[in-house]
């Protein structure tokens, strides 16, 4: 077999195999200094979507961005987030139950699109990133049993006009 249509096959399967899609590593894996500059981080959005029962504690959400420099320590910036909507949705599924979802939209409050504005004016005296690393932190309100699996899906959009992009798709959160 061809070498690049198998290394394509193993790509395509470690992907598959992962929570994180495959076209949101290409989106992040392009994204670079001007990409952040660009931001206007009042049209910054995420979207959170759980498992039922599973709730989110929405007072405690937080959008990260951490930066590894060639020289230093990551640097993590915290930005927090308030909720625009929340609602209860379902989702079918072919051969099983269909699910019941709660899902969530944040965007950057006042007070840290402040700070978001000031990083990105500061931004470039850090130099050049090697790595870019976006999160979204968050606490469960309400949380089921141990034996219940809860999946989370994470959103984020730089710009109100843009799709959203998966940071996390069908990830498994272990409850302890």
């Amino acid at each position: 077999m061809n070498k690049k249509i198998l290394t394509l096959l193993l790509v395509f399967f470690l992907a598959s195999c992962s929570s994180v899609p495959l076209s949101s590593m290409v989106k992040l894996a392009n994204f670079d200094q001007d990409d952040l500059i660009r931001i206007d981080p009042s049209q910054v959005r995420s979207k959170i979507t759980l498992t039922a029962p599973a709730e989110l504690e929405t007072k405690t959400v937080k959008l990260v961005l951490k930066f590894e420099y060639s020289a230093s320590n990551p640097q993590e910036y915290l930005f927090s987030l308030e909720p625009l909507w929340s609602k209860k949705i379902s989702r079918d599924k072919w051969f099983e139950a269909d699910e019941l979802l709660h899902q969530y939209e944040f965007k950057i409050e006042q007070q840290s699109i402040k700070a978001f504005k000031k990083y990105q004016r500061e931004f470039l005296k850090y130099g050049k990133p090697k790595k870019y690393h976006w999160t979204v932190y968050y606490y469960l309100k309400n949380r089921p049993i141990e034996s219940n699996d809860i999946k989370l899906d994470l959103e984020l959009k730089f710009s109100e006009k843009d799709e959203y992009f998966y940071l996390l798709k069908g990830a498994v959160v272990d409850i302890e």
